[in-house]
């Protein structure tokens, strides 16, 4: 009622108003300068002022303005009338709006922590992932492959564009919890990748690189989560002795609610402990078994790291005799990728 009255209202003045408007220009009572916006706008309020309360017709009571409030208050009670009438019906509903509402945050969660925000480590665009690519291997190739232990212990110590270069692998490991051993995915990294990351523990410290040396103790920094659920959050977990995978143990960090390294993954790591890869005896050159990532030197661009990688594998190639599974051109390169690219990567379709 109150729209309908509004519109019949605003008709009427507009009719009287366009009539009017030729005449009050023309002998000068209104300025030109206004357009016929600001005209009409200044007719209907002289208009509405001066005109008695009946002849408006548009006095709205307080009963009308209720009037909506109060219908869709009806609305309401006979939709909850007919939603107990149809359990099933209504069940159903329920049901599918909560999967959807769940499965819309579950997806924009991970969207958001992945896509839209950046990796939480310390300067994440100078973080690189490495890999080695055998481009000849039948069925296409082989492409961002894993490293040999000889593989990066050549480029950690003859690469100049890296301020590090760590390597990692991961794998499930037995871990004597508090009260009852516990499966757990472990992360055995070279010493200097946390402090890499630049990431502080919430208690203890990070694994360093003497930590990672052949027959030094086992230590281990465990995430907030296994803290939680398998050490009961005890605050007097650092120091505490445990076994890995029937090894003494102990723990020396609890890393932050939320750090996962590596980052991306179906099943993050829960705790990581030192690589101690033997630099007399670092395996089989072929033997392809670890990730490298590496941290640029400030001002160093990811093309000039990628360059300085073929420039050593051209190198490589010309220095070692043929089949020692040597670094070449045209067989067996060195590829690198931004690490919040290859995370990227790994989650969308």
């Amino acid at each position: 009622m109150v729209i309908d009255n509004f519109k019949h209202h605003a008709l009427a003045v507009d009719a009287r108003a366009r009539g009017s408007l030729q005449r009050l220009c023309h002998h000068g009572f209104l300025p030109a300068e206004w357009g016929l916006k600001g005209i009409l706008k200044h007719v209907w309020d002289v208009y509405y002022l001066q005109c008695p309360e009946h002849e408006t017709g548009f006095e709205p009571t307080i009963a009308e303005w209720r009037y909506p409030m109060e219908t869709l208050l009806q609305d309401f009670q006979f939709a909850v009338r007919m939603m107990r009438k149809n359990l099933g019906f209504t069940t159903a509903a329920v049901l599918c709006l909560m999967l959807g509402i769940g499965a819309t945050t579950g997806i924009f969660t991970v969207v958001n922590a992945v896509l839209l925000q950046p990796l939480p480590y310390s300067h994440p665009e100078q973080l690189i992932r490495v890999y080695t690519e055998f481009p000849t291997f039948p069925n296409g190739g082989l492409h961002r492959f894993w490293t040999s232990g000889p593989e990066f212990q050549d480029l950690r110590r003859d690469t100049h564009s890296w301020a590090s270069l760590d390597a990692w692998i991961t794998g499930g490991a037995n871990l004597a919890g508090k009260t009852q051993p516990v499966r757990v995915t472990a992360a055995y990294l070279s010493g200097g990748l946390l402090e890499t990351l630049a990431v502080a523990p919430v208690a203890g410290r990070l694994i360093s690189q003497t930590d990672d040396v052949p027959g030094a103790q086992v230590v281990a920094d465990i995430s907030y989560g296994t803290w939680q659920s398998v050490f009961a959050g005890d605050p007097s977990v650092v120091g505490r002795e445990t076994y890995l995978d029937g090894l003494k143990c102990t723990i020396i960090g609890v890393m932050p609610k939320g750090f996962q390294f590596p980052p991306g993954e179906q099943e993050p790591a829960q705790i990581w402990t030192a690589l101690r890869l033997d630099p007399a005896n670092p395996g089989n050159r072929g033997g392809h078994n670890y990730y490298l990532l590496g941290r640029m030197k400030p001002r160093v661009t990811a093309v000039e790291a990628q360059g300085e990688l073929a420039s050593l594998v051209q190198s490589y190639g010309e220095k070692r005799a043929p089949k020692t599974h040597s670094f070449h051109p045209k067989t067996h390169t060195i590829v690198s990728f931004p690490l919040q690219a290859e995370v990227v990567s790994s989650v969308r379709p």
